[in-house]
């Protein structure tokens, strides 16, 4: 996104639609509070969140460390750190610009689960 905006005519790349599984969902979910025609200045402000953040910002141990992670927590790390950034970052927005698709994998039954964010509200946007 950065070198299309950067190097290339941003015009050529305006998109309606957004997609990303996992890692990319959050991309997906940054983008999609941009208008397509701001392009330029969406790939500067993500680029420079990511640039800035650190571990702390996404993850933490739990109050019991890797044991609790590993025999009663839900996951390895407590990932508290990276819903709070993202409901912070995604919250200076007033919603969703464009058609937005995301994908995700139940943990507990392996079902692949689709969100379109279109109709949730900016604070809802990480959950």
């Amino acid at each position: 996104m950065w070198g299309w905006n950067h190097y290339g005519n941003p015009e050529d790349f305006y998109w309606d639609v957004v997609s990303g599984i996992s890692g990319g969902a959050i991309n997906t979910g940054a983008v999609s509070v941009w208008d397509k025609k701001d392009g330029y200045e969406m790939s500067e402000w993500l680029s420079d969140k990511w640039v800035n953040l650190t571990n702390p910002d996404v993850w933490t141990f739990w109050p019991g460390g890797l044991i609790e992670g590993l025999t009663t927590a839900p996951s390895l790390l407590d990932s508290t750190p990276l819903v709070n950034f993202l409901n912070e970052i995604l919250g200076e927005f007033d919603g969703v610009k464009r058609h937005t698709i995301v994908g995700t994998v139940d943990a507990n039954t392996g079902d692949y689960i689709t969100y379109r964010l279109e109709d949730a509200p900016p604070e809802q946007l990480a959950n």
